[in-house]
């Protein structure tokens, strides 16, 4: 899957492991770039099973999250610029191969707190 980031910040953290270890420390900052890693060779949501994925909705918006360590978490978005919906307007993540990091953040599942 592609992923693309909702900042610059994200983007930072993400493509520069001195930056990740700094504001992570380097046990996450290593599980974060394995994480991505194995995110970019899926072809979709159900080639990944590491990092007990699992979907929520955040602000009306259905979002895949995938835990990088403990409850530390990446929060994504479809990233489509026209989303695979099926007839009842329900998005298709098994057609989903592009993907926005909306966050990385401490996040328990039954938490739909949510700030971007």
């Amino acid at each position: 899957m592609e992923v693309a980031f909702s900042s610059k910040e994200l983007r930072q953290i993400c493509e520069s492991y001195s930056a990740a270890k700094k504001l992570l420390g380097e046990v996450v900052a290593d599980k974060l770039c394995a994480r991505l890693s194995d995110i970019e060779a899926c072809r979709n949501y159900s080639d990944m099973v590491l990092g007990e994925p699992y979907f929520i909705n955040i602000n009306n918006i259905e979002v895949w999250v995938v835990s990088i360590s403990g409850s530390i978490s990446l929060i994504f978005e479809a990233n489509h610029q026209s989303p695979p919906l099926d007839k009842n307007n329900q998005l298709m993540w098994e057609h989903v191969t592009r993907l926005k990091l909306m966050d990385i953040r401490e996040l328990r599942r039954g938490n739909a707190e949510f700030s971007a």
